[in-house]
């Protein structure tokens, strides 16, 4: 009698591992149809940029080019005036990040650990800066920074995003900042820290996963915004790498091989600087998540 009741209930344990073991391989098959599906459309960019003829590019886009030309980029820099632009993105992808987490940084130290008056107010006003599109302030930040003197300058191209950065910032330190122990804070006081001191030996560290999120964010959306450069710059030497590759491929219509070679330029920084900061980028999400 215990050996029958030992296998009945040995069945339905068996059959539970079995069902898990197969709701294990169908995430494994989606994760790899995921994958695949992901990185096809920038191995056939990237096949595309290496081709040197037009219509292996229309017919074949998924396969191997027989001759490597390497020269497509080259080209595609020297025509494109890409060496410009990428300039011109790098220095505002910079700033615009700097500016972003450092001010950000001191907004949510202000409102978590001095708790400022009226925070409950600031919170709100930075939430609602966070609900309204680019587009609808690109109007208003044009004659602000008309009147100042800005437009056509490094800066009607930093401030603008600087200014949505802070905001974003704020709210995504938020909850690590809360994370930290008050009696950690108290001791640093009591030990000698000032309110500078605190922030860059003591908060600084202890948010170092959250703001690598931030560095990821900033400088990709930085480096892809196109309706900024777009309506608040005119001069050639000041436009930056998407608004760069629209004029490029514009007049490059019939040449896919260099609107491809220019479009991997583009992209290539973004991939290397996420590459850099892939596991710390992906530790502040968590971070994040689970502390707010």
């Amino acid at each position: 009698m215990d050996q029958y009741n030992t296998i009945s209930m040995a069945e339905p344990r068996s059959r539970r591992i079995q069902t898990k073991q197969w709701w294990k391989i169908l995430a494994y098959i989606f994760m790899v149809l995921l994958l695949i599906t992901t990185i096809t459309p920038f191995v056939s960019l990237i096949f595309a940029s290496l081709k040197g003829s037009i219509d292996s590019v229309v017919t074949n886009a998924f396969t191997p080019p027989h001759t490597w030309e390497w020269g497509n980029y080259i080209e595609a820099w020297v025509t494109g005036r890409f060496g410009i632009y990428f300039f011109n993105s790098l220095l505002v992808a910079v700033v615009v990040t700097s500016l972003g987490i450092i001010l950000g940084l001191l907004v949510a130290y202000s409102m978590v650990i001095l708790k400022v008056p009226f925070n409950p107010l600031w919170l709100i006003l930075f939430t609602m800066g966070l609900i309204l599109p680019e587009e609808a302030i690109i109007i208003p930040s044009y004659f602000n920074l008309h009147k100042l003197g800005l437009i056509n300058t490094y800066w009607a191209l930093i401030l603008p995003q600087a200014a949505l950065s802070v905001a974003f910032a704020a709210l995504f330190l938020r909850p690590s900042l809360l994370a930290i122990p008050g009696d950690l804070v108290d001791s640093a006081r009591i030990d000698g820290c000032n309110k500078l001191s605190l922030v860059g030996h003591v908060i600084f560290p202890l948010v170092k996963p959250a703001l690598s999120s931030l560095v990821v964010l900033f400088f990709l959306g930085t480096w892809n915004d196109f309706t900024i450069p777009l309506v608040l710059t005119f001069k050639d030497e000041l436009r930056t790498l998407p608004l760069g590759l629209y004029l490029f491929q514009t007049a490059h219509r019939v040449n896919v091989t260099l609107q491809a070679a220019g479009s991997v330029i583009v992209a290539l920084p973004v991939i290397v600087v996420y590459l850099l900061f892939q596991r710390t980028f992906i530790e502040g999400i968590t971070e994040g998540a689970i502390k707010g």
